[in-house]
């Protein structure tokens, strides 16, 4: 059971990277005058499969702790990280759901988008990391 987060997370950051290359058609378009077609429906609703998984395993993560530790939350980079996630979620999921119910000519709100989501993606990768020192002293052990 412990092993379903880390696997869980991975399949989820691989989903991520595939979201992330879809919103790069529209960067690219938009902003250094490169060509293409931007899936808008399948980026938005793929974005929104991304950020709902996440929030289902930093809960199982957390439920995890809980059950074979006497916390909900260890301290530590990953627990941290974790947090930083949900609030550039939080964020990214506002400024990407304003943006696909009002749709208007903009330059500020995709890039805001963009750039939390890169830092989403570069905290997940560190949680990947912090997540296999923890896979390798709790799970291999």
């Amino acid at each position: 059971m412990l092993w379903f987060h880390p696997i869980f997370s991975a399949l989820v950051l691989l989903l991520a990277l595939y979201v992330l290359a879809l919103g790069w058609v529209r960067f690219r378009v938009n902003h250094l005058g490169g060509r293409g077609v931007f899936p808008w429906k399948r980026h938005v609703l793929l974005g929104k499969v991304v950020y709902a998984a996440w929030t289902l395993s930093f809960l199982g993560g957390a439920a995890m702790v809980r059950i074979h530790w006497p916390a909900f939350f260890l301290k530590g980079a990953h627990t941290m990280g974790g947090f930083v996630m949900l609030a550039l979620m939080g964020i990214g999921l506002v400024t990407g759901l304003i943006m696909d119910r009002q749709k208007a000519k903009r330059r500020a709100l995709p890039l805001l988008h963009a750039l939390v989501n890169v830092l989403l993606l570069a905290t997940a990768g560190y949680q990947a990391w912090t997540g296999w020192n923890i896979v390798q002293k709790v799970l291999l052990h």
